[in-house]
């Protein structure tokens, strides 16, 4: 029980309520409101807010309905971890030995419970899952939801009002036709703002990539895991496209397109990150970001290439089309990666592991708002985060950049995701979640995404959560045969009843 109160304590579960003083309550409201209710219902029905999610609501009835989906939470999450406890006292080395005798009644026995547990745990999660997904759609906002990249700020501007209007969310499903040979990209993305206040995650399905004259149209998309505050990831969304651009505009076209393209992507991160430095000292913004950028485009021999560049710890996954291999695209920069450790170090930063996380530490302290202290960071590659790169920078905003020749008739999807998703789950675990149930070829993009990103939250990250999925399609599919259902049919669906009734009662 200890370790379900800790993790309660540390979860945005909404089971607190923030009294705010009543200001200008007329009476009108007061007897909309429950005549019996005294002090705290007085209180709670003059504004009614969630402490912990910062919800408002229109009425307590309202509220108390959020209240009960809130205890189911934590009924799943308790649930959840006794269930875990209890598995792992099972014992481990029932099937130990050489030969294989027939199990002895009381190795059954134990064998049957560990069953049963393990399907109450998945019941749990499923329900917890379905639970979070509802509440997740009711807060989508612009600045938490796919924005296409635009050519200037007021263009994004515009979009982000645009969504807003018209309540437009969510990464939709976008299909891309890439050179003449008729191979095709299908995007999807998703983005929870899950155990977090805000959601400093952001993904973009299309960076508008410009190529001069005869080169290759190309396609690219990003994540961006913000921290200490979104203002670097939404300066990310609005610049680092229109930045490999210019870069690659400004090249030689007798060198060949795929090294300017690799040359123009590792400037564009410098540059950006350079600006969004200037901009951060002068107004004392800490923050940061990672950053994972891919680009896809076919060559004059209509070959399918992949551009992959990232600073962090956000990855990117190759799923095959058998969908029982994956290939891992980059690798985490953690400070604990020995070529990583060695560059921190040798700029004078401190590498030390901290409750099992490892961090870049500065040397001395610095003064970040009204607080002096030696700031730390769990990524040793970054944009942003000026106290790491001034006046002394121990941190790299150099990405690095890889290319790869895809095959459509082997190479099926590519995961883009941020460190909370891989943080409680494997790669091959990632790609197993795309795998469509028969006969169908693909699951639609945003509906694996969801997948994703739900299944980490079932698994209790306490981080944002955002997928981007790429299906590669190849000449003769067509994506009319996948499942248009964006929750994926499971065994769990009898499961989750009790919080689809509790969703219709909101």
């Amino acid at each position: 029980m200890q370790l379900i109160r800790q993790r309660l304590s540390r979860s945005p579960r909404c089971d607190h309520l923030l009294t705010m003083p009543a200001a200008e309550v007329t009476p009108e409201e007061r007897v909309a409101t429950d005549a019996k209710s005294t002090g705290r219902e007085a209180a709670k029905a003059a504004r009614m807010v969630c402490y912990l999610c910062r919800r408002r609501f229109a009425d307590l009835e309202h509220l108390r309905r959020h209240e009960e989906i809130s205890d189911l939470h934590r009924a799943n999450l308790e649930t959840i971890m006794d269930t875990r406890a209890t598995l792992g006292n099972f014992p481990t080395n029932l099937d130990d030995g050489d030969a294989a005798p027939e199990p002895t009644a009381t190795e059954s026995s134990v064998e049957a419970r560990k069953e049963k547990l393990e399907w109450t745990l998945r019941q749990a999660e499923a329900a917890l899952g379905s639970l979070q997904e509802n509440f997740e759609e009711r807060l989508r906002s612009p600045t938490t939801t796919h924005v296409d990249q635009a050519a200037s700020i007021h263009a994004h501007a515009v979009q982000l009002k645009t969504l807003s209007e018209t309540g437009v969310s969510g990464g939709a499903p976008k299909l891309i036709r890439l050179g003449d040979s008729g191979t095709r990209i299908w995007l999807g993305a998703e983005t929870w703002k899950g155990n977090k206040r805000a959601n400093e995650d952001r993904f973009v399905l299309d960076l508008s990539l410009v190529t001069p004259g005869t080169d290759p149209p190309v396609h690219g998309v990003a994540v961006f895991d913000g921290h200490s505050g979104p203002a670097c990831a939404d300066y990310l969304v609005a610049h680092i496209g229109e930045n490999i651009s210019h870069c690659l505009a400004a090249k030689d076209s007798a060198t060949p397109f795929e090294q300017r393209l690799q040359e123009s992507v590792h400037q564009a991160f410098i540059l950006t990150d350079d600006d969004f430095l200037a901009i951060a000292s002068a107004e004392g913004v800490p923050g940061g970001s990672t950053a994972l950028v891919v680009i896809m485009w076919t060559d004059s021999a209509e070959r399918l290439k992949m551009l992959v560049a990232h600073a962090g710890d956000s990855r990117a996954v190759l799923v095959k089309a058998d969908g029982t291999e994956c290939v891992r695209l980059t690798e985490d920069h953690k400070p604990n990666r020995e070529d990583e450790r060695r560059w921190v170090q040798s700029r004078g930063g401190i590498v030390i592991e901290i409750n099992g996380t490892w961090r870049v530490f500065t040397p001395e302290t610095v003064v970040v708002g009204d607080k002096v202290l030696q700031w730390g960071l769990a990524v040793s590659r970054s944009l942003g985060d000026l106290p790491l790169k001034a006046p002394r920078t121990v941190i790299n905003n150099h990405p690095e950049v890889k290319v790869y020749d895809l095959d459509p008739a082997l190479d099926r999807s590519v995961v883009l995701a941020s460190d909370g998703v891989f943080d409680v789950q494997s790669d091959n675990l990632v790609a197993s979640l795309l795998a469509p149930p028969p006969p169908l070829t693909l699951i639609r993009p945003d509906a694996c995404a969801r997948r994703v990103v739900r299944r980490a939250y079932e698994l209790l990250s306490d981080d944002n959560l955002t997928a981007l999925v790429i299906h590669i399609v190849p000449q003769g599919m067509d994506t009319e045969e996948v499942n248009t259902r964006k929750r994926p049919p499971t065994d769990r669906e009898s499961i989750a009843s009790k919080a689809k009734r509790s969703r219709r009662t909101l």
